[in-house]
Order: C-alpha cells, then structure tokens, then sequence
C-alpha cells in the first residue's frame, strides 16, 4: 500500500509542476488542482485498484520435539562356558579283596566260609581261603592271542598274566550255550594265574561241613566237593580246578 501511495503523491507533484508551466503566473487553479487530487486518490486507493493481499500465513507454532527414548541398557555378555576339565585317565583294575564273614565255628562242627556265585543258572560256592579277590569283566582288556576255546583271554603283564576261564564251559560243556553267557565278574584264584569268569557276586555264606552232601563219585565231576542244600549250591574243589587248569595249558 505504502508503494503505491508514493507513486500516486509522485504523479501528482509531476501533475502540478506541469500546470504550473502552463499557467500564467499567479494564476494557478487551487480549486481544480484540489478536485484532481481528490479523484488520484480515490483512484489510487479505490479497493478495486488495489489488489487484495493474501493474508499472512499463519505460522503453527512448532511441536515440541519428542524426548528422545532412553537407550536400551547393552545386554551383559554371556559369560564364556569353562572348558571341560580333561577326563582322567582310567585307573587300572583293582582287584577287590573279600573278607570271610567273622561268626565262630558251632561246637558240633566246622564252618566253611564261602562266596556265592551265579554263573549260567548254576550257584557255586567258592571257600574264602582259596580266593584273592574279584574284578568287573568290562574293566578288563583281554589278550586273546594263543589261547584255547575253554579261556577267554588273559590280562596283566607278560609274565604274570592272569587267565580267565569260560566257567559254564568247563564246568558244564553238555548245557553250555555261549550266546546266553552273561559274564560281568571274575574271581581272582589263589596264586593269580587263573580267574573264574560268573555272572554275578551273590553274598557270602557259612556252610556247616556237617550239612553238606560229600561227592563220593569223582569220575564225574572230579571238581564238585559236595552240594550244600540250604543254598541249593555246589562247593568247587579250586585246589584241584587249578591243577587241571596248568595241565591243559602244558
């Protein structure tokens, strides 16, 4: 608006200098000069001449920017794993002694202290005083290199092995099946040369001599000393197993 106010005051001064020029001296139209102004202006500031302004945008005031998020706390790191410890290495077999059970003999008669032994649905009773001790078959590492059908390998160093025997075989050959063998123990013989492989450890037990059923015929089973009914077992004669043992082997 202010632009076009100057520009019409312009015009007029123009206007007038102009009428001054061609007037006489001293003889200038106040009142004509008056009514031309008057009809510029309203020419100039008509509202029609003058072009409506677009009005001020109107300014939002700006949002207030969102508080940032905290930022998530860093997930502790896993804890690295411990290594395994290294397995130890497997000790050698230890041979398990057995203490005979301590109740005294009976006035009447002597006891025979025994352990009793499973071994292909047979009991056998073996006397303590004959027995060194008994080791798990599956901690044994047997070397089967030279040996007969009747033993299943030796263990121990070269010149003091120990063999095991297949007991079901060499004791009851005519019902021995080699596929129903369930051996898991031996018992360690006196002198450690020999091994009788079973079944399984049952307990120990005390045979009264006056209660046992003495083998009279030993043309059949040279090894059975007696039967002992109470366990309905078969007491071993081991002195004389061993001694057939080292005939076989020689």
């Amino acid at each position: 608006m202010a632009d076009h106010k100057k520009v019409v005051y312009e015009y007029i001064e123009a206007l007038l200098l102009e009428d001054e020029q061609l007037q006489p001296t001293g003889a200038v139209d106040d009142d004509g000069v008056i009514e031309e102004t008057a009809r510029l202006l309203e020419t100039a500031v008509a509202p029609s001449a003058v072009a409506a302004l677009p009005d001020a945008p109107h300014t939002a005031e700006p949002e207030p920017e969102p508080e940032p998020e905290p930022e998530p706390e860093p997930e502790p790191e896993p804890e690295p794993e411990p290594e395994p410890e290294p397995e130890p290495e497997p000790e050698p077999a230890s041979i398990t002694l057995m203490t005979p059970p301590a109740t005294p003999a009976p006035a009447s008669g002597r006891l025979l202290n025994c352990v009793l032994l499973d071994m292909h649905g047979l009991k056998l009773a073996l006397p303590f005083e004959q027995i060194e001790g008994a080791l798990n078959f599956s901690d044994l590492s047997l070397d089967l290199s030279g040996m007969p059908d009747w033993v299943l390998g030796a263990f121990g160093p070269a010149q003091e092995q120990t063999r095991v025997v297949d007991t079901a075989m060499w004791l009851i050959p005519e019902r021995y099946q080699a596929e129903h063998s369930e051996y898991s123990e031996v018992v360690i013989l006196r002198g450690r040369q020999w091994g009788l492989a079973c079944d399984g450890l049952v307990k120990s037990i005390q045979i009264p001599e006056s209660q046992l059923n003495w083998n009279q015929d030993k043309s059949r089973r040279p090894w059975l000393l007696g039967t002992y009914m109470a366990e309905r077992c078969a007491l071993l004669d081991v002195p004389l197993l061993l001694e057939q043992f080292e005939a076989m082997r020689s």
